[in-house]
């Protein structure tokens, strides 16, 4: 096992004023209690990055439903440039947050045990869940608008607009189950700990 400087000033100091042959067994042991604490601590941040994450979800898929009912008004021509403006962006923000959540919470589940890797399953099955419906509602719809010219878009453009925000909707409340499930994969880990 590699012992770096500041471990054996650890083990050193932790155990000031023993015999030298103590200290040697000692400050080894202390260097192997060390690691399992360490590894312990790295999945405790995952696990706690995945619910970070999940709840960052939940939170933008919020926001961007109520700026989306707030532009349910706007006539076709201003409502399609805000649509094709918004999928410029949220088509390279969403495969990153789509892929941190999947990332993280498929660790914290891969790392907990019992009722906590219930929770944390459940929560990686309803971001699944969101990305599929995502990929076979929502991205067709943008790909549509994205295809129109503003001012003069088809006549059933409100129905694409209308449709693309009741799935939205769907995937939010998908988005936030997943962030509550992680919540409660996060307490009952905390309490295994």
């Amino acid at each position: 096992m590699a012992i770096s400087f500041m471990d054996l000033v650890y083990g050193c100091v932790a155990h000031a004023g023993e015999p030298e042959q103590e200290v040697r067994s000692l400050t080894t042991s202390s260097f192997q209690n060390r690691a399992p604490m360490a590894s312990r601590r790295s999945k405790d941040a995952v696990a706690l990055s995945s619910v970070f994450c999940s709840g960052q979800f939940a939170g933008m898929m919020l926001a961007i439903g109520f700026a989306q009912t707030a532009a349910q008004t706007l006539p076709e021509q201003s409502w399609t440039l805000r649509q094709q403006s918004d999928d410029a962006v949220f088509r390279k923000l969403m495969p990153i947050v789509f892929l941190l959540n999947a990332l993280t919470l498929g660790f914290a589940f891969g790392t907990s045990q019992k009722q906590s890797r219930l929770w944390f399953g459940v929560a990686e099955a309803l971001v699944v869940a969101t990305f599929v419906e995502t990929m076979a509602i929502n991205v067709p719809i943008n790909v549509r608008v994205g295809g129109w010219t503003a001012g003069s878009a088809p006549a059933t453009w409100t129905h694409e607009r209308d449709r693309w925000l009741e799935t939205h909707w769907v995937r939010t409340a998908l988005g936030s189950l997943s962030f509550l499930c992680a919540l409660a994969g996060e307490h009952y880990r905390a309490d295994a700990g």
